[in-house]
């Protein structure tokens, strides 16, 4: 055995070293301070490739392609960097260093290279050198563990770091029955990589699904591992992750990137935990039609948008249409109404003039009819390798409580622009919304929903078509933050953050970016649970619609915002959230602001607020009314017993409003200081005094008890009144001191002289 050595001290500085086959390298950084050291291999005469970059110390094992490495470091402050490379193979900490473990033995695998330990891929053959084909090294190391798992005790494939390519699915399922418990661990998210060197829409790189369709998979966990394509321009690229009949599992500490599929999709996912999740540009756009290479300039006193080139059509009329100048703020929606022609449109809604700006339409719409599984587009946005794709349509199926989400998977391919799914739509739809799924938390028919599911820090960001679709779940609990894509092309755009149907659960979530670019930033339908969003973060809404539901059957169906920071200009938040049930009913609101809420960016204050248009201010009053002049809206107030509205300190005095049933009086004005009924209102509306019949009617001289007792009193002595329409008026004239009565006519009679 020989041993390589060596040390960097200066910045910027590198070395070029060779390495033999099957050698250990180690590089160790020393001293108070951080460097990044980069490693590339030698690729020609002057081309060299990255084979790591790293912050800590390291180890490149297992160097299949001997060759001229060359290692170069940037340090910070001060300290060392140090270097060492044996040509014979040391052992890596305590391995098992037998001839075949009795798990390989009984699975039928024969490691190669049994320096590793028993389930670590690298001992079956896999090489984390983003070259090798590992796909036939993760199978062995898989059997090993299913024989491992069978003794009841579960079983930990182990991925060190490295890129680890794979050339088709990791099919790692087994029915729960009986149960085996397998986790699947890297070293960390960012270092120990799984990459598809495959493409295929129905395929996945880890594929945990029954072949039949019909029996859940046992636990399967997944954590600190990375996921990446090696490219995104080939084909459709394969789900990362997909497993059907998820249950007791984990997902933690994983990162997922570039993709133009799905990332994760979970059927009936029961008793799931998750933390850390990171999704980066997933999902997939179905584009409209492009815009790249245009400009548009919106005339706000005209109510036009005019492009630079020819790009508008007749068809284009009832289309959203969203204009971004450079400053974020300004991005806006319109709704195109007239067409001009190739170059000008017209709009409504609100607008902001914008000079020269980018702008994008909105995502491709759809059509079905009931009992057919065609869709149609109404632009040429579908390929043949998209046989296998998962799509989510709005509003195609017939729920349980209301229109729900359909789901299907393309069977067949008709044309850019149509496709055939493997299921009807149960309801006829036009110009519906249709996407991807980039966490797909979906059901097919004939599985049972997902309960109890948490995520825990879940970062979705630069995500196309939809961050988040769940069907038919309860108790869920997601927490994170999702972002949409920054800075849209015809390729990615981003339609909304969550699209929920029949769910029941609540989130903690941040909703940013201005790339919402549908008709709402969340969809609800088929509501029979409640839903609620908790501390919700939103900013950037670009098509001014934070909340939005079909209307929901079920009186149980409610989705509640317990606390909401909406950063628009805006002095109602419930501008923001259309409500199809209030829409049909003002009397059956079915998305609730409870809780404080603040519109950052305008002049109104904090609101504390309980239900539709009922809130406090921060200074203690309390609000009640439409948001709309000429609405109305009831306040009640209901009890078995009578109810009672009490004011406090008003002057010195304590009064209070409501009802004594059984009293004889239907609503009472109490005075709660002396204490004594004041006025009360029977069932058929007459008057009566309180219980004190010495109370004054405007002055001290008239009393209740001269109204209602066996005598009449009238002021002595008045100016005599004028006609009034429709009554004959009693009254002591002042002038001569009699008790006359004046008709509607003007006659007046003399009832009785003062003599």
């Amino acid at each position: 055995m020989s041993v390589v050595s060596g040390s960097f001290t200066s910045d910027g500085s590198s070395q070029v070293i060779s390495i033999p086959r099957n050698s250990e390298f180690v590089v160790r950084i020393s001293g108070t301070f951080s460097a990044n050291v980069s490693i590339e291999r030698a690729e020609g005469t002057a081309a060299w490739r990255v084979v790591r970059t790293t912050t800590r110390a390291t180890v490149i094992d297992d160097i299949d392609a001997p060759g001229e490495y060359r290692i170069t470091v940037r340090m910070y402050l001060s300290g060392s960097v140090e270097y060492s490379m044996s040509t014979e193979r040391m052992p890596l900490g305590d391995v098992d260093d037998s001839d075949v473990t009795a798990s390989e033995l009984a699975a039928g695998v024969v490691p190669k290279d049994r320096h590793y330990p028993e389930l670590n891929v690298n001992r079956y053959g896999a090489i984390g050198d983003n070259e090798t084909d590992c796909l036939e090294a993760f199978n062995d190391a898989y059997r090993v563990a299913l024989s491992k798992a069978a003794s009841g005790h579960g079983a930990e494939v182990y991925i060190p770091e490295g890129k680890y390519r794979l050339s088709g699915e990791w099919n790692v399922y087994r029915a729960n029955s009986p149960r085996t418990d397998i986790t699947i661990r890297g070293e960390d998210q960012l270092n120990s990589i799984l990459i598809a060197n495959f493409y295929g829409a129905g395929l996945a790189l880890i594929s945990c699904v029954d072949p039949l369709g019909a029996t859940r998979a046992s636990p399967l966990s997944i954590r600190d591992l990375g996921f990446q394509n090696v490219s995104t321009s080939g084909g459709v690229n394969p789900v990362f992750i997909n497993v059907l009949g998820w249950g007791e599992s984990r997902i933690d500490r994983v990162r997922f990137a570039g993709s133009n599929n799905t990332h994760v999709r979970a059927v009936s996912a029961q008793n799931v935990r998750g933390t850390d999740i990171v999704s980066f540009f997933g999902g997939r756009h179905f584009n409209y039609k492009n815009t790249s290479g245009f400009t548009f300039t919106v005339d706000t006193g005209a109510n036009t948008i005019t492009a630079s080139g020819a790009i508008f059509a007749a068809g284009d009329v009832g289309k959203y249409f969203f204009v971004f100048p450079t400053n974020t703020a300004n991005r806006i929606r319109y709704l195109i109404t007239g067409f001009t022609s190739s170059t000008v449109v017209s709009y409504t809604g609100n607008d902001i003039s914008a000079t020269a700006s980018e702008g994008h339409f909105e995502p491709a719409r759809c059509s079905m009819t009931s009992g057919d599984a065609t869709l149609t587009a109404n632009a040429a946005c579908f390929t043949s390798d998209m046989v296998g794709l998962v799509l989510y349509v709005r509003g195609a199926r017939a729920g349980s409580f209301g229109n729900a989400l359909l789901r299907g998977v393309i069977t067949a391919f008709n044309s850019t622009t149509s496709v055939e799914l493997d299921v009807t739509a149960g309801v006829t739809v036009t110009d519906a919304y249709f996407s991807v799924a980039c966490i797909d938390m979906g059901l097919p028919p004939a599985w049972d929903g997902s309960s109890d599911v948490k995520f825990d820090k879940l970062h979705v960001e630069h995500y196309d078509g939809v961050a988040f679709v769940a069907q038919n779940v309860d108790s869920y609990h997601i927490s994170g933050k999702i972002h949409g894509e920054t800075t849209p092309s015809d390729s990615a755009k981003s339609m909304a953050a969550c699209w929920l149907d029949d769910f029941g659960g609540k989130f903690e979530v941040d909703l940013d970016s201005s790339c919402s670019m549908s008709d709402t930033r969340v969809h609800a339908s088929n509501f029979n649970d409640m839903t609620m969003f908790d501390a919700l973060w939103s900013r950037h809404i670009v098509n001014g619609t934070l909340f939005k539901s079909d209307a929901f059957t079920d009186a149980g169906g409610y989705l509640i915002v317990r606390g909401l920071n909406l950063y628009e200009d805006t002095t109602d938040p419930y501008d923001y959230i259309v409500d199809a049930n209030f829409v049909a009913s003002s009397a059956d609101p079915r998305i609730l602001l409870e809780g404080a809420t603040n519109m950052l960016g305008d002049a109104e204050k904090a609101r504390l607020y309980e239900g539709r248009s009922a809130y406090f201010l921060p200074d203690g009053r309390f609000v009640y009314g439409p948001s709309t002049v000429g609405a109305t809206y009831d306040m009640t107030l209901s009890g078995a017993t009578g109810v009672r509205m009490l004011f406090e300190d008003i002057g010195t005095r304590r009064w209070s409003i409501g009802n004594t049933p059984g009293g004889g009086q239907s609503f009472i004005i109490r005075d709660e200081t002396a204490p004594a009924d004041r006025i009360g209102i029977g069932a058929t509306g007459t008057l009566f005094p309180g219980t004190d019949a010495a109370q004054d009617l405007g002055a001290a001289a008239n009393r209740w008890s001269r109204t209602y007792a066996a005598q009449l009193a009238i002021t002595d002595g008045v100016t005599a009144p004028g006609n009034v329409t429709g009554f004959a008026v009693i009254y002591v004239d002042t002038a001569d001191g009699d008790l006359k009565v004046r008709f509607p006519d003007g006659i007046v009679k003399t009832l009785a002289t003062d003599a």
